[in-house]
């Protein structure tokens, strides 16, 4: 019964007592109680400096509210503290207003209001007096962009920036261009080690700070909608880094440079050394907000070449537990998306991995995070292939992922990440359900989009089933398709003699299981039957079930083809069981 005007006077009195007897340097623990208080008496407050104050006061709360994930109040709090500068607020009280507007552009970004975010955005560019103060602006903007699938804005955003920076990212880069750079990048790191660039001093030039946050910000759409620019953005990084010195950020560059050494050099020994000098770079500066990044940058690239695949896990988990927890939502849906596809190279049970995948189909579709969820629905439906769960078992279509319709979305958008992915799950249930000319045509597919995983679990996958592909093909093909499908395994088994030789806990059975296969067709018995056993030995020893299966299968066919039953249901009854566990 208690008149508005006189509860509205109430709490503004108690506000206005409770920052009197609050100091400075404690109002912050104090903030939600103060501008709670205030801000429900706020129409009875006339003085500009007392609305000022008040307005810097919702600043605090809502950076704080931010911080902690709470991000509907973040954008209450900024939102009340832009109303109380009013109207003229960039020329009577520009830092404030810039910091408000600012912070409230992360927030609805973060609060999933993207329009919203992008018109905050705009103005903070348009009002905003020098280029660092811009900088945010454009940060907040590209990841808007990035969360809509909409990855070349992102980009074209970044190089909008950059340029006002001083540093140049091309539209495009051929190979002339990533040669140049590799030679110029090279150069700035003549004599250093990883221990070396670990001690670099830090960085303090702010528009090259800027740039390198911005960099940052540009390496993931780059990497799903323009690969050829990975090469320029990755070197133009470290180049910084080696010249001006590390900051926060050189821990991205240098995880972001794995992928790099993987794909261009083939340097997977130097992308782990690489690896483990990001992960020190990033505990140099306790840069909690790269954790995310970073993360996913390591564990996906570099770890799993001379550590066993099953430990990068850890570190995706971990990864997307701090993206979610300092409002990455970006990376941290990019560890997810690995999380949910690592467990088909490792064997984990299908039915888990079932669980975790609608776990983090949920959670993709509550952040809104577009690519990561169409990325973890394939492999979703891949293992609902896998399961006996969709009509057809061999094609990859059904509730999670339609190749009728999410296909030609994908297509069309040039998503180069769910292209290869799409040609590898369909390439391995064909292959695994005996029908290799169609398997064989997925594998061409994913052969021309292999750029988009550099440094990835899935190219050594990729070639692997290839290879075996290729092998059941050959009985029935005519000489010269023979000569080019032994030609094709032995460029391919080339390169798994270098993964042997860096992991083989990893890559000696994927190695051993092609040989039997190669060996098998071209009647060689004797090595064959030794190498199914050295397969089968080498999975089991080291967790891979399901591919510790497939080798007792494939050993089973031999056998049968030399009219030795007996030999083969020893084989078979193996298989059925990993299958079956798997």
């Amino acid at each position: 019964l208690i008149p508005e005007e006189e509860k509205r006077q109430t709490h503004l009195s108690i506000g206005q007592l409770l920052l009197k007897n609050t100091p400075k340097e404690k109002r912050e623990e104090k903030i939600f109680d103060l501008v709670n208080q205030l801000n429900y008496g706020v129409e009875l407050i006339s003085d500009r400096h007392q609305r000022e104050e008040l307005a810097t006061l919702n600043l605090v709360a809502g950076r704080k509210a931010k911080a902690s994930t709470a991000y509907q109040a973040a954008v209450r709090y900024l939102s009340f503290g832009v109303d109380l500068l009013g109207e003229n607020s960039w020329d009577v009280n520009y830092e404030t207003a810039l910091a408000l507007h600012q912070e409230l552009a992360a927030a609805e970004f973060l609060n999933l209001n993207f329009d919203r975010s992008q018109s905050l955005c705009d103005l903070v560019m348009e009002k905003a007096k020098t280029i660092i103060e811009k900088v945010p602006a454009y940060e907040t903007k590209m990841q808007s962009y990035i969360a809509q699938n909409q990855m070349l804005k992102a980009i074209d955003t970044a190089r909008s920036i950059l340029k006002l920076l001083g540093v140049e990212l091309p539209e495009s880069a051929g190979k002339i261009k990533n040669f140049i750079e590799l030679w110029r990048t090279k150069w700035n790191l003549r004599g250093k080690t990883p221990k070396d660039l670990a001690a670099l001093p830090e960085m303090t030039d702010p528009y090259k700070i800027a740039a390198m946050q911005i960099l940052v910000a540009a390496s993931a759409p780059a990497y799903i909608a323009k690969p050829t620019l990975l090469p320029v953005i990755s070197y133009t990084m470290v180049g910084l880094s080696a010249k001006y010195g590390n900051c926060s950020s050189s821990a991205y560059a240098y995880s972001f440079y794995t992928a790099i050494l993987c794909a261009e050099m083939e340097d997977f020994e130097g992308a782990y050394e690489v690896g483990k000098l990001a992960l020190s770079v990033l505990d140099r500066f306790n840069a909690k907000e790269l954790k995310c990044k970073v993360y996913q940058q390591v564990y996906a690239f570099a770890i799993h070449w001379k550590e066993h695949q099953s430990n990068i896990l850890e570190g995706l988990l971990e990864g997307i537990q701090s993206g979610l927890e300092t409002g990455d939502v970006e990376y941290a849906s990019y560890c997810a998306t690995h999380y949910c596809n690592v467990p088909f190279y490792v064997g984990e049970n299908l039915e888990y991995v079932g669980y975790k995948h609608a776990e983090y189909v949920a959670l993709m579709r509550k952040i809104k995070q577009d690519f990561a969820l169409k990325l973890i629905k394939i492999w979703q439906q891949f293992g609902w292939n896998l399961r006996g769960l969709a009509t057809d078992s061999r094609r990859l279509h059904g509730d999670a992922f339609s190749m009728d319709e999410d296909w030609q979305r994908i297509l069309e958008t040039n998503n180069e990440v769910s292209i290869f992915s799409v040609y590898l799950t369909q390439g391995i249930l064909s292959y695994l359900f005996g029908e290799y000319k169609e398997a064989l045509k997925s594998f061409e597919g994913t052969q021309k989009y292999e750029k988009s995983g550099p440094g990835q679990i899935q190219v050594p996958v990729y070639k692997f089933y290839a290879c075996l592909t290729w092998l059941a093909l050959y009985p029935e093909a005519n000489k010269r398709e023979q000569k080019v499908y032994l030609r094709w395994v032995e460029a391919n088994q080339k390169q798994m003699r270098v993964w042997v030789k860096l992991g083989p806990m990893n890559y000696r059975h994927k190695y051993d299981l092609v040989e039997a296969e190669k060996a098998r067709v071209l009647g060689k018995n004797g090595v064959a039957w030794e190498l199914y056993d050295r397969s089968i030995k080498a999975a089991k020893e080291n967790g891979f079930i399901h591919e510790e299966a497939l080798a007792n299968e494939l050993a089973a066919r031999f056998y049968l083809s030399l009219n030795k039953p007996e030999f083969a249901a020893i084989y078979i009854n193996n298989a059925k069981d990993c299958y079956r566990n798997w």
